[in-house]
Formats: C-alpha cells, sequence, structure tokens
C-alpha cells in the first residue's frame, strides 16, 4: 500500500486515481476519495467499483453526516446507562440543571479505573464500565451543546500537554531498553 497522489489515501499500489474500494468497508465518497481502513482484498488484489449513475441519492446521501459507522450494540448500551441515569434522576436532568466537567470527569476516571482495574461489569447497574464511560461522555458533550455546562478545568500549560515531546523520550526509553521485561498481568496470575 502507498499515499495515493490523486486521493491521500491508501490505496492499493497502483491507483491511478481510478475509483477503488476495501472490500470490508465499501464507501466510495467520490470518484477520487476512498476512506481508508485497512481491507484490502485478501492478497491486495484491487477491487474496481462500477460508478452507479442510476440514483441521485447516493451523491446527496454520502455527503451527510454519517450514522453507518456507529457500532449498533454498544450505542444500544449507552442507551440502557442513560436509561439507568433517567430512572435516578431524571431524563434529560443536565439539560435543565447543567453539569460541571470535574464531576463527569471523575465519573468517566472511575469507571475506565474499575475497568483498567478487571472489573468489567458496574455491579450496581450490570453495565459494562466503558458503556457507562461512554454515556458520561454524552451527558457532558450535550451539557456543552446546551451552553450550560460549568467548565471548572484547571488553568491550562503554557504549552499544552506536549505530549510530543513525552513521546520522544518513551522512543528512548524503549530504544534503550529494546528488551522489554514480561508484565505481570492478572491472566497470568494463577
Amino acid at each position: 500500500m502507498k499515499n495515493c497522489k490523486s486521493c491521500r489515501y491508501y490505496t492499493p499500489t497502483n491507483c491511478k486515481g481510478e475509483k477503488w474500494i476495501c472490500t470490508k468497508l465499501w464507501l466510495l465518497l467520490s470518484p477520487q476519495t476512498l476512506i481508508p481502513c485497512g481491507f484490502w482484498t485478501a492478497k491486495n488484489e484491487e477491487v474496481k467499483v462500477e460508478t452507479k449513475n442510476t440514483n441521485p441519492k447516493d451523491a446527496c446521501g454520502i455527503k451527510k453526516v454519517p450514522s453507518w459507522f456507529i457500532p449498533t450494540r454498544p450505542l444500544l448500551m449507552v442507551g440502557l446507562a442513560m436509561m439507568e441515569g433517567a430512572r435516578k434522576y431524571g431524563a434529560f436532568n443536565w439539560r435543565k440543571a447543567g453539569v460541571r466537567m470535574s464531576v463527569y470527569y471523575d465519573a468517566i476516571k472511575r469507571h475506565l479505573d474499575s475497568w483498567k482495574e478487571g472489573e468489567d461489569i458496574d455491579p450496581d447497574s450490570e453495565v459494562h464500565h466503558l458503556i457507562k464511560a461512554a454515556a458520561c461522555c454524552f451527558v457532558v458533550m450535550d451539557s456543552i451543546l446546551m451552553g450550560n455546562c460549568t467548565d471548572d478545568r484547571p488553568i491550562r500549560y503554557p504549552n499544552g500537554l506536549n505530549i510530543k515531546d513525552l513521546n520522544e523520550i518513551a522512543a528512548k526509553l524503549i530504544e534503550k531498553y529494546p528488551d522489554c521485561a514480561k508484565p505481570f498481568l492478572e491472566k497470568d496470575n494463577g
């Protein structure tokens, strides 16, 4: 695979700006644009797509916000987490009262930490911790869109987090210790 000069996305090596499509994604945005996903045919063989000129809805529909890429079951699971909140606090309560970012950051972090430490399911709701964290993100984003989210984040660092510098240090550490010691994992703690 190489970066195609005409469409700027990853395409088969002999792409000349023609319409090629991934066998798993099947989303062609325009004759020169392909969404990259890494699932070409088993032998990296190209699959040429015939243009469908008969349905004008295709040309308009592909330019609208897509729901196609949202996995259905996890989204429905977020609905369960939101239903729990609706039963406990009232549906869409945050749209009236607003939220504080720090409160939801803490809730998201608690769910992620519980999941990281091996607890998949929240014992209170029986909903997966990752789903509960996602539901918290939905509430915060909705409150931001409503204009009633209290932004109580701390003062920013003058140069941001400067992740690039930290990544360079991480790369040097990996170079210095190329043979990583075996981690101690729960799955091996038998």
